[in-house]
């Protein structure tokens, strides 16, 4: 039945006109002319009646359950569930943020302007993540983490990938209607990962978050089925409890692969690398292979922690028994015993809990009930955090008043952070906290000091403008916001002086405000260059200027004219972090 809906969308995506197509090689001959069959347009060559069609089927779902896995029958079940899944409207925020996140796979500087910049488009996984790195279990460190980018220098880029991955997953398929199912099928791979992190710790190995990845994305197949292709999922159930048919013969009946098979396909879309994607294989613990390779050992503590993931979260009452089997079964490869698993197991818990705070709250699922009752400590969200006092500042100054017309109006932005002050206050203690340190490089305290302005003022686009001394013009470095890398390509003047509002704020060492750039009293400064790469309504300049000289500035836009109102107290703190910059440039000049 199920076969035969994804056949009919292939068919119709191609044309059901059996005379302008052939067959379809993402379904086979057999299928596809069954199809052609049903799809005739003269009755007499159809099938005579619904009876004489359910015995075909019924003969192919039978010599399909003998037959291998074909790599046209793959491809075909892959591009059905990924047109699904496009018509999610979360899918495709989900599937580019995990893409981006695998590109970015080396710890350069630069990259950690772009993970910062990937992670904090999504303001709820911003905050998310802040909460997670700051929580007892992360935070080794002294001081409050306010930023994405200054999390990703302390903890490294790795452990923050394995973290944004593991939340947007939760964020993004977690909050179905009906689906308790679900949740704790999504509790439980990423409680995996939890316990795979501590199982990878433990025996010694460098490839920890690879292990984390590993675990979590085991059973990413059952898990997109679950929510992607619920009637498929309710076939398959029906065909194991009423049928008899093991799990994955009836998943290739009704899909044309397995779970493991269709999860690793969409890992490759997703750009997650080689050696993540053959650790997702589930391994023969008694013939696991050569030990001493590293990736043996990471599909064998994968496939362990998916197993001892489900048996900790079990109600069944014997599941401490089945727990002794299961670490006999592993004995070979991992050795580990009844003591340290139950000791792993609270260290697992622990991570578990930061990280599924938002997930577990309120819900009422059975595993994450078992599991929660076995936890430490109370959930993140009840934590206080501390804030110190405003840091001294200084007003800025708005050139232009009233009058003008406005910008275009299908331009948008977001609301400041209702928070905005507070975030302000954290970026500027993490920026005065940074210089202390001999280790800390100017681009990590450009990367904390944009990253904070653009969180907490929902501009457009922050950006830092440095002079370039060889081609004697200043030209975007670093910035977050709308289409930034093409913005930041575009966005460069000459250093030769001209009476427009980029070089009076860099002469005069003056902050500025352009409330509208359409004002009669300002266009006339706006130079043609800035009108025609940018399409904003107000922007905002502070001058990095040491020793009177000029060496940049941060520049930040609204589409919308008047679109930047700030309070006194934003205003200082804006400035405050600019003088934090200009610090620094000082302290290594």
């Amino acid at each position: 039945q199920s076969v035969g809906k994804a056949g009919a969308t292939a068919s119709n995506d191609r044309g059901a006109d059996s005379k302008t197509a052939a067959t379809n090689p993402t379904l086979g001959q057999t299928l596809d002319a069954l199809l052609q069959k049903a799809l005739e347009q003269t009755p007499s060559a159809r099938f005579r009646d619904a009876g004489e069609m359910l015995a075909a089927l019924r003969r192919f779902r039978e010599s399909a359950d003998d037959d291998p896995v074909t790599e046209g029958s793959a491809g075909g079940t892959v591009e059905f569930l990924m047109r699904r899944m496009q018509h999610k409207k979360d899918f495709p925020v989900l599937s580019e943020s995990i893409r981006t996140l695998n590109r970015l796979s080396i710890a350069r500087e630069e990259d950690i302007n772009r993970l910062s910049a990937v992670i904090i488009r999504d303001f709820a996984l911003t905050n998310k993540i802040l909460q997670v790195v700051n929580s007892a279990y992360y935070s080794s460190f002294a001081g409050k983490i306010g930023t994405v980018s200054r999390a990703i220098v302390v903890l490294g880029i790795k452990p923050i990938r394995s973290i944004a991955a593991s939340l947007i997953f939760f964020e993004h398929l977690h909050d179905k209607a009906q689906a308790a199912r679900l949740k704790d099928e999504i509790a439980a791979a990423v409680f995996s990962a939890t316990l795979a992190r501590q199982l990878t710790l433990d025996a010694g190995l460098q490839q920890v978050e690879e292990s984390f990845l590993c675990a979590m994305l085991h059973n990413l197949g059952r898990i997109l089925v679950t929510y992607y292709l619920d009637a498929e999922s309710e076939e398959i159930e029906r065909l194991v409890r009423h049928e008899g048919l093991a799990q994955e013969q009836a998943q290739k009946r009704v899909l044309g692969m397995d779970y493991e098979s269709l999860g690793i396909a969409i890992a490759k879309q997703w750009n997650f690398p080689e050696d993540i994607r053959r650790g997702m294989k589930r391994i023969e613990p008694s013939e696991p292979g050569d030990l001493a390779t590293p990736q043996v050992k990471m599909r064998l503590i994968a496939s362990f922690s998916n197993e001892a993931a489900t048996l900790v979260g079990s109600a069944e009452d014997d599941a401490e028994q089945a727990i002794e089997s299961l670490l006999q079964r592993y004995r070979k490869g991992l050795g580990i015993g009844e003591r340290r698993f139950s000791s792993l197991v609270t260290k697992a818990r622990r991570e578990f809990g930061e990280l599924s705070a938002g997930l577990a709250a309120g819900s009422s699922t059975p595993f994450l009930q078992r599991l929660n009752s076995g936890a430490e400590g109370k959930p993140v969200a009840q934590r206080d955090a501390d804030m110190a006092d405003v840091n001294q500042a200084m007003l800025l100054a708005d050139v232009a008043q009233q009058g003008g017309e406005p910008a275009p109006a299908d331009l948008q932005a977001a609301e400041p952070s209702p928070d905005a002050e507070e975030i302000l206050t954290q970026g500027l203690q993490e920026v005065t906290m940074m210089l202390l340190e001999d280790s800390v490089s100017l681009t990590q305290v450009f990367n904390v000091v944009l990253e904070t302005i653009y969180r907490a003022m929902a501009f457009q686009r922050v950006v830092l403008v440095l002079q370039d001394v060889a081609t004697r013009q200043y030209a975007a470095r670093l910035g977050f916001g709308a289409e930034i890398d093409d913005f930041m390509r575009s966005f460069k003047f000459t250093g030769r002086y001209s009476s427009d509002v980029f070089h009076a704020v860099l002469k005069n060492n003056v902050d500025l405000y352009i409330a509208d750039i359409r004002d009669d009293k300002i266009r006339g400064k706006i130079p043609q260059w800035y009108r025609t790469v940018v399409p904003a309504g107000s922007f905002i300049l502070f001058p990095l200027v040491v020793n009177n000289r000029p060496l940049g500035l941060i520049y930040a836009d609204h589409p919308r004219a008047r679109g930047i109102e700030l309070d006194n107290g934003q205003l200082n703190l804006l400035k405050a972090l600019r003088n934090q910059v200009v610090l620094a440039f000082r302290a290594r000049s």
